[in-house]
């Protein structure tokens, strides 16, 4: 059809519209580090956050409890805005734990 990569895709992003993503990595090394991380997942689960970066929190997801999914060391929170989440993990191969934010673009 003479359309390039780039062209089907940005035709599918108007048809559809598509997510943004942002990683952002906080490095705890050694062994307090791992402690750190723990202990920041631990709170995450008994004492979520009411608000990121200015916008209320609907709800937490944590994948250690969660049924009916894979068990995971990841909790998801649901910010007040539709499709806007962030998921925080600790990584499985280095001293960091992995934050992800997402929220739905524009068409």
């Amino acid at each position: 059809s003479g359309k390039t990569v780039f062209d089907r895709l940005e035709s599918l992003y108007w048809q559809h519209g598509y997510h943004g993503e942002r990683q952002f990595n906080l490095f705890m090394e050694g062994s307090a580090g791992m402690t750190r991380m723990k202990a920041l997942m631990q709170k995450l689960r008994t004492a979520p956050p009411k608000s990121l970066g200015g916008i209320a929190v609907k709800g937490l997801r944590d994948y250690l409890v969660l049924s009916g999914t894979q068990k995971a060391d990841m909790v998801i929170i649901d910010l007040a805005i539709p499709g806007h989440h962030v998921a925080i993990r600790p990584s499985g191969t280095e001293p960091n734990n992995c934050t992800c934010s997402t929220k739905p673009r524009p068409r």
